[in-house]
């Protein structure tokens, strides 16, 4: 009984740690995409994977909709348009 109750933090705590993983797993990512519009030819091109900085600019100075995203239906995510002008690097 004695050992049982020394051990008593230790299973509390393993405990904790099973609960929180059990508990703090990811969600499923939507399976959404990531539109630029091309100020060539105003159409909106695929960019899902590309990240800003790296693959592209957006202009601040230019007054338009550099990109957004859609979600699994192809319907557009309210907030996640970034204005700018869409600049390829």
């Amino acid at each position: 009984m004695k050992k049982l109750l020394k051990n008593m933090p230790l299973l509390a705590f393993v405990l904790a740690a099973a609960s929180a993983l059990a508990i703090n797993l990811p969600a499923e990512e939507v399976q959404g995409t990531k539109e630029a519009l091309n100020p060539a030819n105003n159409q909106w091109e695929d960019i899902t994977g590309q990240m800003q900085g790296i693959h592209y600019n957006c202009d601040e100075e230019v007054e338009t909709d550099c990109t957004r995203e859609l979600d699994e239906f192809g319907q557009e995510i309210a907030g996640t348009r970034v204005e700018g002008e869409y600049q390829p690097l």
